[in-house]
């Protein structure tokens, strides 16, 4: 009786373990791997040179070589609020992920949230985070979500305040991933000591692009299997 109990599936540790080894299995069956990277102009590699081949997207696709196929679906000067001076959810590019269907995606928004005209907003950002994660849920492949925070703002430029993606969204997007059971990747702590990597204090160089796209393959490489 004693060992029936300690295997109990009702058990609540081996249910908990049940769902960890279920998560951490991978579970991606088609090669190569969609993989979307859906972010504002940090994503899309404005301001870097070469940014067709210098992107962190680009850069992820690079390490993970033919098994993946990573597309780049950054918006310049997007915002995550609804009610943003530029929302990503009425550009068509939300039509265009949903097209891709893809296993993984990688959601980096927050960067022009942080922006004073946008930040009064400030009461629905966690909202609007639950229903964009939804909405991924809902593409038909089931993508796995990673939901990151988004880089450092070294300084005030663009009406960005650095201590709202640090001190406000951060927060929020740690508590609405927890609430829908995504992970999350850290690229604030990444890029927090090198400010060297951002010439105009918020976009990366392509140093920083790179970088990026190492932190992002830390989170999903255990997805790919062969030549990764």
């Amino acid at each position: 009786m004693r060992a029936f109990r300690q295997g109990n599936p009702f058990n609540p540790f081996w249910l908990k373990r049940f769902k960890q080894l279920l998560h951490s299995a991978p579970v991606i069956p088609e090669t190569p791997v969609r993989l979307a990277c859906i972010g504002d102009s940090i994503t899309y590699g404005d301001r870097i040179e070469g940014r067709e081949m210098n992107s962190y997207p680009s850069k992820l696709q690079g390490i993970l070589g033919k098994d993946a196929l990573v597309m780049n679906f950054g918006v310049n000067g997007c915002t995550l609020l609804k009610k943003g001076d530029l929302p990503y959810w009425e550009d068509k590019t939300m039509q265009l992920i949903w097209d891709f269907n893809p296993h993984i995606a990688v959601l980096m928004l927050g960067t022009n949230d942080a922006k004073a005209r946008n930040w009064k907003y400030h009461d629905e950002f966690y909202g609007d985070y639950i229903a964009f994660i939804r909405y991924l849920k809902g593409i038909p492949a089931r993508p796995l979500i990673w939901a990151c925070f988004p880089v450092p703002a070294f300084g005030p430029m663009y009406d960005i305040l650095p201590e709202v993606i640090r001190d406000q969204e951060i927060p929020l997007i740690r508590k609405a991933s927890r609430a829908e059971q995504i992970k999350n990747i850290n690229l604030y702590r990444a890029l927090s000591g090198y400010p060297d990597l951002f010439p105009d204090l918020v976009h990366p160089n392509a140093a920083g692009a790179q970088r990026i796209a190492v932190k992002v393959y830390s989170a999903v490489r255990k997805y790919f299997k062969g030549s990764v």
